[in-house]
């Protein structure tokens, strides 16, 4: 369950929207009367929309070449004009919602209004919105992980520093003890084993 919901991205569905809008232009394509201008105009669309997933700096301002590429097909086939939904889903990700101006100067100059168009260009903006606002979610959460992940590394690092140093240090401790107590026992004479072994038992009393 989890690895799926990490699968599905915000990139994962612009690409999902840019598929969809694509494949019902090519089912108006194949249902109508459209000569081969539709089909030109559903792969460019179609490969503007894989290079801008696949891209992630692909320039904002290549929307204007999806509206003219859909406003050059209306001369030839009218129902291009809803192929102006994906400019715009663009152009709302993108944070640059006035990129998508000249789709209201396409239709109203040729005369292409209807409620289909009208609901398609609505869902398209606020569907661009929703995706958008779910990016920047997504930032700001992954900013904030990386902000503190830091602060509890290094507070655990010092932590368990605290814990081993004082442990190495006895064991160092006992260790030259137990060298100087060897040395002197090699040194002195039994009379003077004797005597530094009692010093060193009452010193410890």
């Amino acid at each position: 369950m989890n690895r799926d919901a990490e699968k599905i991205t915000p990139s994962a569905m612009m690409l999902a929207w840019r598929l969809l809008g694509t494949s019902l232009l090519a089912a108006l394509w194949l249902g109508g009367q459209a000569g081969p201008e539709g089909l030109v105009l559903v792969l460019f669309l179609a490969t503007a929309g894989i290079a801008r997933w696949r891209f992630r700096r692909f320039p904002d301002w290549t929307v204007l070449l999806d509206q003219a590429a859909c406003g050059a097909a209306m001369v030839l086939w009218p129902h291009s004009v809803f192929g102006l939904a994906l400019p715009v889903f663009d152009a709302v990700v993108a944070g640059a919602p006035w990129l998508a101006l000249p789709t209201l100067v396409l239709a109203t100059a040729m005369g292409a209004w209807s409620v289909p168009l009208a609901a398609a260009l609505l869902c398209a903006a606020l569907s661009g919105w929703s995706v958008r606002l779910w990016a920047r979610q997504l930032e700001a959460a992954r900013r904030d992980a990386d902000r503190d992940r830091p602060a509890d590394h290094s507070g655990g690092g010092f932590g368990n520093g605290r814990q081993v140093l004082p442990d190495q240090a006895a064991q160092e401790l006992r260790a030259r003890t137990g060298i100087e107590n060897q040395r002197v026992a090699l040194n002195l004479g039994p009379g003077h084993r004797l005597q530094v072994g009692f010093e060193r038992f009452f010193a410890h009393l």
